[in-house]
């Protein structure tokens, strides 16, 4: 059953009536069910600004994808997300800030290689091009599988282009 904003269903409506068993324990269960539903809402908003950001960034808006994303962020740390802002960030053109951003998306788990080839292009930006050959190299060493073929030729690009 998918309940609250995420429902799909236009027909029927669902009502569940959840009694404790010993009434002493109603407070506890209003507390986790009220948890449940904002957890349901926080990662729906995040979503939506996820998407609206990626709207804005496809556009090359890139102030509205950064605040679009910063949205995001608020409602969940998602590193993936992370490595969007930072991508945003560049667009417009601030290395420090998208090296900030990136270097916590490459720390938190991001996908690797896309996050090093934001990072390398943040560090690049920013006037750090030892930075951005090393974060450039270290994504190449992760490239292995075949799906990884556009981004290892977008790093062998960087490093030709830059080096």
């Amino acid at each position: 059953v998918t309940f609250g904003p995420q429902s799909t269903d236009e027909m029927a409506e669902l009502n569940l009536q959840v009694l404790p068993v010993d009434p002493d324990d109603r407070p506890q269960l209003v507390a986790a069910l009220r948890e449940l539903y904002r957890a349901a809402d926080a990662s729906f908003m995040a979503t939506t600004a996820r998407e609206r950001a990626d709207r804005f960034a496809a556009a090359g808006d890139w102030p509205q994808a950064v605040e679009a994303y910063r949205e995001a962020l608020l409602e969940a740390t998602d590193p993936d997300v992370m490595e969007r802002m930072a991508a945003a960030l560049i667009g417009q053109g601030d290395g420090a800030s998208a090296v900030f951003v990136a270097e916590q998306a490459v720390a938190l788990g991001a996908e690797p290689v896309r996050a090093l080839l934001t990072l390398a292009h943040a560090y690049q930006l920013a006037g750090r091009s030892d930075a951005a050959r090393s974060a450039a190299e270290r994504g190449l060493q992760i490239v292995a599988a075949p799906q990884a073929a556009p981004l290892a030729d977008s790093l062998r690009a960087f490093l030709r282009e830059r080096y």
